[in-house]
């Protein structure tokens, strides 16, 4: 059997395109895990030794509320141990409250919702300062508001455990409802002393 000169050139050319496409695909899931709302990769972190190491990782429960109003439903997921950064850690606890794990539950925030701010007081009252937008996703109906807000409670109390109470506040202010029901007046016990 015998291969002619541009036959050869063709198998070369393939192989070369087939390498070319795989990496490409490679570069883009890159790129959308890191820039479209992925989940994003751990930045090295440098230890004593001048190595470079990956940050470690820790189991985190969050809840949602169940899309036939019946509770929450608790899911568990790593994320990068971020709780020296508070504000960090929370914007990483309500990405995860604005994930669909499955097709039973809803989110709480949208996708891009970061805090304005977070605040702990010297009494362990948490203030969690969210943008208009973060309440402004499209929940209807009292009962929802309701689970949202536990949702939301739900997981600062497990991934907070010195925080004793919750106050949230709408682009720095106080706001009267969550989306027209539920009050936002108050401070919020966790059932902690």
């Amino acid at each position: 059997m015998t291969v002619s000169k541009g036959g050869s050139l063709s198998k070369g050319l393939f192989k070369f395109i087939v390498v070319l496409v795989c990496f490409s695909g490679i570069v883009g899931i890159l790129y959308w895990t890191r820039f479209s709302g992925g989940q994003k990769f751990p930045k090295e972190t440098e230890v004593a030794d001048g190595a470079l190491k990956a940050p470690s990782k820790i189991p985190v429960s969050f809840y949602l509320p169940k899309k036939d109003l019946s509770g929450l439903a608790e899911f568990s997921f790593e994320l990068e141990d971020q709780r020296s950064d508070l504000s960090s850690w929370v914007n990483n606890l309500l990405w995860l409250l604005s994930s669909t794990p499955n097709d039973l539950v809803v989110p709480i925030f949208s996708e891009d919702t970061q805090i304005r701010s977070v605040f702990l007081d010297e009494s362990q009252v948490f203030y969690l300062d969210l943008p208009s937008s973060a309440v402004s996703l499209d929940i209807e109906g009292v009962e929802l508001e309701l689970l949202a807000l536990e949702a939301c409670l739900t997981t600062l109390q497990a991934n907070l455990p010195t925080v004793t109470k919750v106050k949230i506040l709408v682009n720095g202010d106080d706001v009267e409802t969550l989306r027209g029901h539920v009050d936002l007046m108050r401070f919020f016990s966790l059932g902690r002393k």
